[in-house]
């Protein structure tokens, strides 16, 4: 599940303050491209980001961390970073849309199922067919 590398270069300078890059000697390790989105809202796969002014959601969009760094706690460490920031600036949740098998990782770092609002369900749809959109309320919210 790659996208172009103009969808990706468009994220990181549409949204700068919440992409995250990990690196170690060997060089990145690990990144996370997130943007602050409204509760229920979903991105389809190769969208742009739609970024708002009234955010309440921080959107977890792409977490990949290569297979050499696996079981080291790189993507958990990038997740820590981005509720750290969303804290920061008061956003009471978080979601994402989870793919490949990866919804036990995040049940376990507090993410739990939610049907998105019906106007994205179609934007849930252009996710491979084991997607489901998850939420995880922050502290004070």
């Amino acid at each position: 599940m790659q996208e172009e590398i103009e969808v990706i270069l468009q994220r990181l300078h549409d949204a700068p303050r919440t992409c995250w890059i990990a690196e170690d000697d060997a060089g990145p390790c690990g990144y996370l491209l997130a943007y602050p989105s409204r509760l229920g809202a979903v991105t389809p796969l190769g969208g742009h980001f739609c970024l708002v002014s009234n955010a309440d959601t921080l959107y977890l969009h792409d977490l990949a961390v290569p297979s050499r760094m696996a079981g080291k706690g790189v993507g958990s460490a990038l997740v820590e970073l981005a509720m750290q920031a969303a804290a920061a600036w008061n956003i009471s949740s978080s979601a994402l849309v989870s793919v490949q098998g990866s919804r036990q990782y995040w049940m376990r770092l507090g993410y739990t199922a939610m049907a998105p609002d019906l106007q994205y369900a179609a934007n849930l749809k252009s996710y491979p067919d084991d997607a489901v959109y998850m939420v995880k309320r922050l502290c004070g919210s």
